[in-house]
């Protein structure tokens, strides 16, 4: 190591250097005890009873794993002498990556101490399965474009000659099988029109418009279309600025909102729809999960349903994911809401736990 100035306290430096950088640096010895720690990333609130007394390092850092030795990162560094890194979670801050290193004697042969560097990379992750997620959607979106135009040629001929047979046929009975035929094929026409929303390559028809507008145009259609024991509460900013899109493709969205928290309250309950502006700034937490600063209108849409688990959280956007009867869902409401949200340029953001409801925030630039 380099020697610094003279005029320069390299314990001193080293030592607040150690103390302020924003990710949590800690060194444990061979029994796995914290020798010395920053206690920053998170674990600013550790009780100053716990830091002391070279506590358990995993009974500060992963309280919630009954994690072995064996698998422990320090515990390798220790056996191999080679840098490793592992991720964990903490219920209270999220995942963790951790970096371990190993610090030898002075010798440079036996592994004295293991210095872990823990960084808070919960939000990268999420940033990861929004990748993850827009891929999918984009191999989707092609799978659908080629197949939803083949599939539209044998609706169009399964239609014509379903209305051919029903004008020929006089039998009561046979013109009800062919008018079956045809209600088929207008309802698989529906499905197809859905799956080119998703692989929409039109060019845009966009114009501007306000969400307010759209909403109170929707509301008639709304009530019915939830039933009298649900209650549409819209909360609409008497200001709200307008944005630019689609108006078709936005209707759509609501409206599949709208079936989805219907679905989620069959005992019926209340559906909030919330309009407002909103300026995004840099460095905030909106920012920081991938939405560009700048004026945006943001839509709330709140219902008071059994919420989502884990896993219907995790997929809810995933095409053909449903957890309705094959003869009741298709999967593609939500895969639907996410393409037009992504197609007008905008962010959304579900939050929903078992038992508690779920509201969708839909972000649009102005």
């Amino acid at each position: 190591m380099p020697e610094p100035p003279p005029n320069i306290d390299a314990k001193d430096l080293y030592y607040r250097l150690f103390s302020h950088l924003p990710d949590c640096l800690v060194v444990v010895d061979r029994q796995h005890r914290v020798v010395l720690s920053n206690w920053r990333g998170g674990f600013e609130d550790v009780p100053l009873d716990k830091r002391n007394g070279q506590p358990p390092c995993a009974a500060i850092f992963h309280p919630d794993d009954a994690i072995p030795f064996t698998t422990c990162p320090a515990t390798e560094v220790f056996l191999s002498g080679r840098p490793t890194t592992r991720e964990f979670s903490n219920s209270h801050i999220g995942t963790l990556e951790c970096r371990a290193f190993p610090i030898f004697d002075h010798a440079g042969e036996e592994v004295d101490y293991v210095a872990l560097h823990i960084c808070n990379i919960s939000d990268r992750k999420k940033l990861e399965k929004g990748l993850i997620l827009c891929q999918k959607m984009e191999t989707v979106s092609c799978m659908a474009a080629g197949l939803a135009h083949d599939f539209n040629n044998l609706l169009t001929v399964v239609g014509g000659f379903g209305q051919i047979l029903q004008n020929a046929l006089t039998e009561p009975r046979l013109r009800e099988a062919a008018a079956a035929i045809i209600d088929a094929e207008e309802r698989a026409r529906k499905l197809v029109e859905r799956l080119m929303m998703i692989g929409d390559k039109r060019p845009e028809q966009s114009e501007r418009l306000n969400l307010n507008d759209l909403l109170r145009d929707l509301e008639e259609l709304l009530i019915p279309l939830l039933g009298s024991q649900t209650k549409v509460d819209l909360q609409l900013d008497e200001h709200l600025d307008n944005i630019r899109g689609e108006s078709t493709e936005l209707e759509q969205v609501i409206l599949n909102l709208a079936i989805n928290a219907r679905d989620a309250m069959p005992e019926g309950g209340r559906l909030i729809i919330v309009t407002t502006n909103l300026q995004i700034e840099e460095h905030t937490p909106l920012h920081d999960q991938g939405i560009i600063p700048g004026p945006y209108v943001l839509l709330t849409v709140h219902d008071t349903g059994h919420g989502m688990d884990d896993l219907t959280r995790e997929r809810i956007f995933d095409p053909f994911f449903t957890t309705k009867n094959s003869d009741k869902g298709t999967g593609l409401g939500m895969s639907v809401v996410f393409s037009i949200v992504k197609r007008h340029h905008g962010h959304i953001a579900l939050q929903s736990s078992a038992g508690k409801g779920t509201t969708i925030e839909i972000f649009l630039p102005l």
